[in-house]
């Protein structure tokens, strides 16, 4: 799972060190996920969210409160 979640995080513009690193945050890798999960449902890009739409989900991920999650 975790290889899958590093590739996941990488096709959104992450580097490979960065997405490593996001992973050890258990919160903050789950949140991520869902965002980018949820963020594929609406966005029709056809390869995927591009590098400016996964740096608009990180950063949505770094700084949602979980109260509006």
């Amino acid at each position: 799972m975790s290889e899958e979640l590093i590739q996941q995080f990488v096709s959104i513009g992450l580097s490979e060190s960065k997405a490593k690193e996001t992973l050890k945050n258990d919160v903050l890798s789950k949140t991520l996920n869902e965002l980018i999960v949820e963020t594929n449902k609406h966005v029709k890009t056809g390869n995927g969210l591009n590098k400016s739409i996964g740096k608009l989900v990180y950063q949505t991920a770094t700084t949602i409160k979980s109260q509006i999650r």
